[in-house]
């Protein structure tokens, strides 16, 4: 009986213990890249020659080679994309007010964000936040 409880109570403090250290600091995570992709946009804005800027979720943070694309197109890039569960509409929000004449936006797609609008955003939306108000 003994044993038993001591095994219950080892338990729920190893799972206690990976639920609040296991989290990890939003500053390190992966949106915390937010803060990078608009450092780099920032750099291109009011540059005399126009820019490529992606916006996606991660199969263009992951699938699109900027430095590849701005050797075949000769402008520099800003891949912006970085999670489908934003949505577009903080996407676009997020480089709206970086148009320029000349520029190119590629907006590519992901699958939920066209048939499935309503499964993604809230919680990976609150997340950013905490790393890029």
């Amino acid at each position: 009986m003994i044993a038993k409880v001591f095994a219950v109570l080892m338990l729920a403090f190893l799972v206690s213990f990976g639920v609040f250290k296991g989290i990890p600091d939003n500053q390190k995570n992966y949106l915390a890249g937010l803060n990078d992709k608009q450092a780099r946009i920032e750099l291109l804005v009011g540059k005399a020659e126009p820019k490529m800027v992606l916006v996606g979720g991660s199969n263009v943070a992951f699938g699109l080679h900027s430095g590849m694309l701005e050797e075949a197109f000769d402008m520099p890039v800003a891949n912006m994309a970085i999670h489908a569960g934003l949505r577009y509409e903080y996407m676009v929000n997020q480089v709206w007010e970086t148009v320029e004449a000349g520029d190119l936006y590629v907006l590519c797609a992901e699958y939920s964000q066209m048939y499935e609008p309503l499964s993604i955003g809230g919680p990976i939306i609150y997340q950013s936040l905490e790393v890029f108000p």
